[in-house]
């Protein structure tokens, strides 16, 4: 016998209705045969946008269960890259687009995160020289979640964007100690450019950051930045500026 669980949502956001059945059995789902552009979403209400995924990204999704949202069957669970690394840990995905199994040792990808990314990873390190707790606090900490991939606080406050991200981590072939971030922001979610550009999948900049770590508590950040150049946008061309640049972080104490 399921258990129905309904929330009343005011506002105009629509009735979620959350179907908790006495099984509630982890699944491991595969997109759909096929599928292109899949979209996730970071919330239940599906407001906030994810990744966006093709057939052969090889991404599965862990669900944990079903909701209902919108009319509409959605998975509730995380979002696992290839290679066992967690994409979303909190995800949302509409069911229609992926077949689910039960899970199983074998269909579920190991966690397979290099050595050097958990070293840097869940960790405070400082901006530059300055101290940690500037103000309430200044540092940055590495995740493998979204949207970046990399938090930063500013005065004690979470330095973040309502546009459209999306990150990756990728490791080195023949450097163990380095770890690459590629961190791309899109015109989607940014009104005054998106007059100018017309496209939400426009790339407005584009960083891709070398981390080295020195020491365990030492990182070197090489980030070369791609960037639209805004005056060549609002003269309705889209072109981009690069440069690169060099710091460090230390480790917070």
């Amino acid at each position: 016998m399921s258990r129905v669980n309904v929330f009343a949502l005011f506002c105009g956001i629509a009735l979620i209705a959350e179907v908790q059945s006495a099984e509630n059995k982890i699944q491991v789902c595969t997109l759909n045969p096929g599928q292109q552009r899949v979209t996730t979403f970071l919330d239940s209400k599906l407001k906030r946008e994810g990744n966006a995924i093709n057939e052969e990204d090889g991404y599965i999704f862990k669900a944990e269960k079903k909701i209902k949202a919108q009319k509409t069957e959605v998975l509730v669970g995380k979002l696992v890259r290839s290679d066992g690394s967690i994409a979303e840990p909190k995800s949302f995905a509409f069911a229609s687009e992926w077949t689910c199994v039960a899970a199983t040792a074998e269909n579920t990808p190991k966690d397979s995160l290099p050595e050097v990314a958990r070293k840097i990873f869940n960790k405070k390190w400082s901006l530059s020289d300055l101290p940690c707790n500037l103000n309430g606090g200044t540092y940055t900490i590495y995740t493998n979640q979204p949207p970046t991939g990399a938090t930063e606080y500013l005065a004690g406050k979470k330095n973040q964007s309502e546009q459209r991200q999306d990150f990756e981590f990728r490791t080195s072939n023949t450097e163990k100690n380095v770890l690459f971030r590629i961190h791309t922001i899109y015109a989607d979610g940014n009104k005054s450019v998106m007059q100018q550009v017309g496209d939400p999948n426009t790339v407005v900049s584009e960083v891709v950051e070398k981390i080295t770590l020195q020491s365990d508590q030492k990182i070197l950040i090489t980030r070369e930045l791609k960037q639209i150049d805004f005056d060549q946008m609002m003269a309705g061309r889209v072109a981009y500026t690069t440069k690169t640049e060099n710091t460090f972080k230390n480790l917070c104490k």
